[in-house]
């Protein structure tokens, strides 16, 4: 019989080893392939969801589009009947539709109808007592304090000479993030938050809804889309629920300066002074728009020149804004039920 050769110990070893080097190797492909098929699942994704939002932003765009069409047509009718702006024109309405795989709100705000912050100042960056006077009856009438109106003042004029203790660079200078102020005009109505100027944050907040910031100084107030507080402000002796109530009643609201300022509701008072037109050229247009999971927010100043009716748009702003967008939470009638439109009620 043949003897079988006995497999000396050192070579068991070598095989044991290289045994445990192969399962390391095979362990460590797998990992390495996993981890590549994970990453490239997330690229995968990370892929759709962009492509998605950018669908859902071209939706808005294409939203905002649709609003400045809107608005030129708008112009085009009131030239040809010789009428003013005003809340009941289709423009002022919310709207809602549904193209393909998508929902889209619309809100369009005449910001004509609010009170211009860079109206305080002049072209020559000093204070203008009449916008200063108008501004504090504004104040008063939200039952807030008129020294803000000062601060503001002071963060717009060109000037170092503190009207108030809350203004120019020797207040902003003494803060534990110092800065300085603007000196020009402001460019966002966020800017008050810097201006310290209420005690009270909510004050800030309020007066975020009756307020604006435009690029032109000299902007008129139309009284046909004015709130109540800002009608009040224009005269101590303005009664401004007898002109909420007229506008509502007239078919067009008032159709000229002079059917406003000859009404019954202003007889007896000097409004010469202030700058009123019932025409409106600055408008912001509040857009919300999905595609699939994916939602794309966008507001856009956009100017409509008085003379052609042509739009332009100034500025666009893709965030959120929970405290101001007039969208969320609205409930607008859609033809077809869709279950997208919860998507719009608080979520991120």
């Amino acid at each position: 019989m043949r003897r079988e050769r006995s497999i000396p110990n050192h070579l068991k070893r070598q095989t044991g080893v290289a045994l445990i080097a192969m399962l390391l190797v095979f362990g460590l492909v797998v990992i390495l392939v996993s981890g590549a098929i994970t990453r490239t699942s997330l690229d995968i994704k990370k892929t759709g969801y962009h492509l998605q939002y950018s669908q859902a932003y071209q939706y808005a765009l294409g939203a905002e589009a649709l609003a400045r069409a809107l608005l030129h047509n708008d112009w085009q009718e009131d030239q040809k009947q010789k009428r003013g702006d005003h809340l009941k024109e289709s423009w002022a309405q919310p709207f809602q539709f549904e193209p393909e795989g998508g929902l889209m709100r619309v809100q369009i705000r005449d910001l004509n109808g609010r009170f211009n912050l860079n109206t305080l100042i002049d072209q020559h960056g000093k204070a203008v007592e009449t916008s200063t006077k108008h501004f504090e009856r504004l104040l008063q009438q939200l039952d807030m304090p008129i020294q803000p109106a000062l601060s503001i003042i002071d963060w717009l004029d060109k000037d170092n000479q503190p009207r108030s203790s809350r203004g120019e660079d020797v207040f902003y200078q003494s803060s534990e993030n110092a800065y300085r102020s603007a000196d020009r005009p402001m460019v966002h109505p966020s800017e008050l938050v810097a201006l310290q100027a209420f005690d009270d944050i909510d004050h800030t907040q309020q007066l975020r809804h009756k307020i604006t910031v435009l690029p032109d100084i000299k902007t008129s107030i139309n009284p046909n889309t004015a709130d109540r507080a800002l009608l009040a402000s224009l005269h101590k002796d303005i009664q401004a629920d007898d002109i909420v109530q007229v506008r509502s009643e007239l078919e067009n609201a008032f159709t000229s300066n002079q059917a406003f300022l000859e009404h019954s509701v202003t007889a007896g008072i000097d409004l010469s002074l202030l700058n009123l037109d019932v025409r409106s050229h600055y408008f912001e247009v509040w857009v919300i728009a999905q595609f699939n999971d994916q939602i794309a927010y966008l507001r856009s100043l956009v100017y409509r020149a008085p003379d052609t009716g042509i739009i332009t748009t100034l500025y666009r702003d893709q965030s959120r804004n929970d405290r101001y967008n007039p969208l969320l939470n609205l409930s607008i009638h859609s033809p077809s039920s869709s279950p997208s439109v919860s998507l719009f009620k608080g979520n991120p």
